[in-house]
């Protein structure tokens, strides 16, 4: 042999159902096969990809449907798919091409010496395609046979294949037996393949054969029998009350729920097989008529399936029977059979061999022509005619004499194989949109004025575009419109710009032309059902147009002149030039801000067109339509909308209500992923790992990962509404404030309540001593105490876990003593009011006699504020200064970490450190980080502080409080100790330090040790020393400031909880949410005991956040 390694011949065989492609290694003459390739093809409408085998056959069930079982229907001229006609041609050329790039992937993953150049193809075809065959069938099959040869025949020109060679089943299935060893004897086989039943009669001797007879049955075949279990499946369904009557033939959207339960019934089809019952279980997948999810949970007996086998193995049988007698009254010296042969994919189920034999042996006129020693061959049925036809290849190549160029001519074949030569393929030009590819030959048929609409009956009038097998071109005019190009269809319209001719600016318009209808009263009243749907939403009031709804300008009538058929109306809308979101998907810049934007208009949208009491129904990306800018977003599409009370059952009305929820998050990951399932909830579990990949701010990760649980079920739009809208829009969100004054004289408090969503302001005063308050402080300086022995003692090995225990105890009943005192004396009434609310901030502003008071420890039923609200404290301060500190999109984000300033902390130096990294981890292209540690001079620091312009500082070091209590001016931060020398930037230094610019946000992780101050003084003068110099960094001109009011331990729950608050804050939310999500964090983590949770305080403008940035 040569040592040639280039594969230049394949076989292929193209089934209804699967393709399967395999060669000959020249190395040692052994089969190469690839799986099975699913006849199915797909084109994305985002993307305009066509996808092919697989990824095509995942979309079965969804719309835009892909084309399945392609092989029974490729004696049609095209095929439509997605937007765009297609031959049969392109069909079988998408085909070969991912059935070359299968084998190319395992020819390469068995040895890299080979080389892969096909030139040659011998394709496996029934043997009614034989020219033997083909003589005997009638005019229209013989049409129908010959183009689909002559459309293989195209495609693999278009391939750039050489020569092409027929070689029919019957003839595969010989080289078939002769690789089991048959040297001799009458073979009898029956192909059962997806769209096929065949059976035939064989005779081989001493490795000649000859095809005896050949019989074969479109009706009888796998894809039947996957129909027929889907028929039960759907009288089930309908038995346990759904509407699911469904009318494949004349509704496209029952045919899709039709196609859904077909791979179901494959499924349950394999399942039988191997046992007597199988369980059909499918969740969420498919909806009834008027909406309702079914929810399939069917256990389905092995006798059914026998009862379905039965007719087909019967017709099996006849066809058999009929096929042998006729052979052997034409051979008088034909042998009994010796060899049963089964093939085809469907032959690979147990129970359909086991049926098949059985009404083949059982059948008393069959059983005659059967030999005593009949053996039955049933290995690997479904790769049967493959393994023949590289069988058969492996003769060619072992025949020495073999020339290249006349591939075919050293071969000794019955007539029965079909020879045919492919020129060499024409140069491929580029066309436009306009002429259909790989077939420039063929005429448009050009609807000019829908004349060609004079021939149809108008009782069946088709009253819009149509699909026909032709190519579409659209007309130059409708009425006064000049359209101007297609933009998208679906089932019921085709949406076409046009302008206005009537008008000088030529404005643009969207044209609703409907596609047909089969009856003009139904046609009637859905047009003017989807009219009256159009006219309540589209505006808010009389006189204002709702700004996310499609306005629907007027309704036009299309008379018999202008269209020589029926008259029927068009809707006339506005059009947006961004386009819809599938055509303007590739021109987001997964911007965050932008994604979120879309997302809270088509919330509002729907929430419009919810609190109309009405159901979009069909919410997908050709629905929605944008300004070029997104800055305009608004919702189109009524087709299938439904008034509420149109719905018949309140499940039913619940199931929709939550389909136009579910879409709003197919459509969201659309926005960040390019790709667009219309029941996410299906394949959640494949959507986990993407869905982490995907960055986009925390609470929309939860939010998303919440929706897909199955435990958790959103049905209504004003609970998303106000969950999006408190992340989306924190300048519009609804904020508490409680203003609290002391009046001195009246030795009472006065309260304003201020809810932002009440105009009227409520006041509440009542009195209150400082004793009291003094009491309630005192209580929180003793949960402090309590807190750093429980640290120490779980530190100590030798603790007993009671002592633990009784200290967890004395923490909870302080902090529970402390709520109810405040909010049985500070906030009497208020209670009431703020239970009620959900998703508020809280804002507490005080005067310096009420700084003291642990306004995040008030508690409302049965929790402290500062774990179920964003809170903050808003000291009334004198003489604040006022900047512009918002940081906006693009900014450069300046961050300071000042680690360990003074070198005796090593807790705060890897708290440093680990920001360092976690900021940098973050790969913001506009983060600018600086660290100060214990190596810079106290000048050093100062200036940076001073200059460095940094929107952010981030402390972790000493505070140091002055010993006396009154003299609060040289408390601040330790910044150097060098003997008794310690160098502060002081509460002064804070007020006058900036200039301007100041940062926007502060935050100190501050610990204080117990050597620098003194013990009976410390925590008190922490407590109130803390909030003194967090007012004086406010006075500064700092528009936020996090710091502690407990004693902050050295320890790893200080740098979690700085780790979460900037996670939270980094990924989009307001600072008060952020601090509010590393609270819960440490709770959870830590235990409530622990009071890492509680030590925080967050000062300032809660609602404030990095606008406009960048994920």
């Amino acid at each position: 042999m040569s040592n040639d390694y280039t594969i230049d011949t394949v076989g292929i065989h193209f089934g209804t159902t699967n393709c399967r492609i395999g060669a000959v290694n020249p190395i040692n003459l052994k089969p190469i096969i690839c799986d099975p390739i699913p006849c199915c093809i797909w084109k994305s409408p985002a993307t305009s990809n066509i996808y092919v085998g697989i990824d095509a056959y995942d979309h079965v069930g969804s719309h835009p449907e892909p084309i399945i079982y392609i092989k029974r229907s490729l004696s049609n001229q095209t095929f439509r798919i997605t937007d765009e006609e297609i031959t049969s041609e392109q069909i079988f050329y998408y085909i070969f091409n991912e059935a070359k790039r299968q084998i190319q992937i395992k020819i390469n993953n068995i040895d890299k010496k080979l080389r892969l150049d096909i030139t040659n193809v011998v394709v496996a075809i029934p043997t009614k395609y034989d020219d033997s065959q083909i003589v005997l069938a009638d005019e229209e099959e013989k049409i129908n046979r010959k183009n689909y040869l002559n459309s293989l025949i195209e495609a693999l020109r278009l391939a750039n294949i050489k020569n092409v060679h027929f070689i029919p089943y019957s003839c595969a299935i010989t080289y078939y037996c002769i690789n089991y060893k048959i040297s001799r004897g009458l073979v009898f086989y029956s192909y059962l393949g997806g769209g096929l039943l065949e059976t035939s009669l064989i005779k081989i001797d001493e490795n000649k054969f000859e095809i005896i007879q050949t019989c074969s049955d479109d009706e009888n075949c796998g894809i039947n029998i996957d129909r027929d279990i889907a028929n039960i499946l759907q009288k089930q369904i309908s038995e346990e009350g759904y509407c699911f009557d469904l009318k494949i033939n004349d509704n496209h959207d029952d045919k899709i729920k039709f196609d859904k339960l077909k791979t179901i019934g494959e499924i349950a089809k394999k399942g039988l097989s191997k046992s007597d019952e199988f369980r059909v279980t499918d969740l969420n997948r498919i909806k009834d008529k008027i909406g309702n999810t079914i929810n399939i949970e069917i256990l389905l007996k092995q006798a059914e399936l026998r009862k379905i086998l039965t007719p087909i193995f019967e017709k099996t049988a006849e066809i058999s029977v009929k096929l042998i007698e006729q052979a052997y009254e034409e051979h008088n010296d034909l042998e009994k059979i010796s060899y049963i042969v089964f093939a085809g994919g469907s032959c690979n189920i147990p129970l359909i061999q086991e049926m098949l034999y059985e009404n083949l042996n059982n059948n008393s006129l069959i059983k005659n022509y059967l030999s005593i020693k009949n053996n039955i061959i049933y290995n690997n049925p479904e790769n049967s005619v493959i393994l023949g036809t590289i069988k058969y290849i492996t003769k060619i190549l072992k025949t020495k004499d073999r020339k290249k160029d006349d591939f075919f001519s050293i071969l000794d074949l019955p007539e029965i194989h079909i020879k045919k030569s492919i020129k060499q393929p024409l140069k491929i030009l580029n066309v436009t949109e306009e002429i259909l590819p790989f077939a420039a030959d063929r005429k448009e048929s050009i609807l000019e004025n829908f004349n060609i609409y004079q021939e149809i009956p108008k009782i069946y009038p088709y009253i819009g575009l149509i699909e026909t097998y032709s190519y579409i071109k659209l007309p130059c005019k409708l009425g006064d419109f000049t359209l101007l190009k297609s933009l998208t269809r679906n089932n019921y319209y085709w949406y076409v710009l046009a302008i206005d001719t009537r008008t000088r600016d030529r404005s643009e318009f969207l044209l609703g032309i409907p596609i047909y209808h089969p009856l003009k009263g139904e046609y009637r009243k859905n047009f003017e059902y989807v009219k009256k749907i159009w006219d309540e939403l589209k505006n808010i009031s009389k006189n204002l147009n709702h700004p996310n709804i499609l306005r629907l300008v007027d309704t036009l009538r299309i008379n018999e002149k202008q269209t020589h058929i029926h008259p029927f109306e068009v809707f006339l809308s506005e059009y947006l030039a961004g386009g819809d979101l599938r055509s303007s998907q590739y021109k987001l810049s997964r911007n965050i801000t932008t994604i979120l934007h879309i997302l809270y208009n088509l919330i509002v949208g729907v929430k419009h067109i919810h609190s109309k009491e009405i159901i979009h129904g069909d919410l997908t990306p050709e629905k929605i339509y944008l300004s070029p800018e997104f800055k305009e977003v608004k919702i189109g599409g009524f087709e299938k909308s439904i008034w509420q009370k149109d719905v018949s059952s309140k499940g039913g009305l619940n199931s929709m209500l939550k389909n136009d929820i579910n879409n709003l998050f197919s459509i969201l990951l659309y926005l960040f992923t390019g790709k667009y399932i219309q029941n996410i909830q299906i394949v959640s579990k494949n959507l986990e790992s993407e869905i982490k990949n995907i960055n986009m701010p925390n609470w929309l990760n939860q939010l998303i990962t919440e929706f897909l649980s199955s435990n958790v079920n959103i049905y209504d739009i004003h609970e998303l509404h106000d969950k999006v809208n408190f992340h989306v829009s924190p300048s519009k969100q609804h904020i508490v404030t409680v203003e609290a004054v002391y009046l001195h004289q009246e030795k009472q408090i006065r309260l304003k309540f201020t809810d932002k969503d009440n105009k009227n302001n409520d006041y509440y005063s009542f009195h209150l001593d400082f004793l009291t308050i003094k009491e309630i402080q005192q209580l929180w300086i003793e949960i402090g105490d309590h807190a750093i022995e429980r640290m120490v003692l779980s530190y100590d090995l030798l603790t007993n876990n009671s002592q633990i225990e009784k200290l967890n105890n004395m923490i909870h009943n302080n902090l529970k003593l402390i709520s109810k005192t405040a909010v049985r004396n500070i906030l009497p009434r208020i209670e009431e009011k703020i239970k009620k609310k959900t998703y508020i901030y809280f804002e507490f502003q005080y005067d310096q006699d009420l700084e003291s008071l642990p306004y995040e420890l008030f508690e409302i039923e049965g929790s402290n504020l500062c774990q179920c609200f964003p809170i903050s404290r808003s000291p009334n301060i004198t003489n604040k200064k006022d900047y512009n500190n918002q940081i906006q999109k693009n900014n450069t984000i300046r961050i300071l970490i000042i680690k360990n300033p003074c070198g005796d902390l090593p807790q705060a130096e890897n708290e440093g450190n680990e920001l360092k990294s976690k900021f940098t981890k973050l790969n913001r292209n506009n983060f600018e980080i600086e660290v100060i540690d214990s190596t810079y001079r106290f000048l050093q620091m100062k200036e940076l502080i001073e200059e460095g312009e940094f929107q952010i500082i981030h402390f972790a070091g000493h505070v140091l409080f002055s010993e006396n209590k009154i003299d609060y001016l040289n408390n601040g931060w330790l910044l150097k100790i060098d003997g008794d020398y310690t160098a502060v930037l002081t509460k002064k230094d804070f007020e006058d330090i900036w200039s301007d610019k100041p940062p926007l946000l502060i935050f100190a992780n501050a610990c204080n040790s117990a050597t620098q101050i003194n013990n009976d003084f410390a925590y008190l003068s922490y407590y109130e020393a803390t909030n003194s110099l967090a007012h004086s960094i406010l006075k500064g001109g700092v528009c936020n400031y996090i710091g502690t009011t407990l004693f902050v331990p050295d320890s790893e729950s200080t740098l979690n909880f700085a780790s979460v608050f900037y996670d939270e804050f980094f990924s989009g939310n307001t600072i008060s949410q952020a601090v509010l999500e590393a609270r819960k964090y440490c709770i959870k983590k830590y235990g409530k005991e622990d009071l890492t949770w509680a030590r925080y305080v967050l000062y300032g403008d809660p609602l404030s956040y990095i606008k406009g940035y960048l994920i």
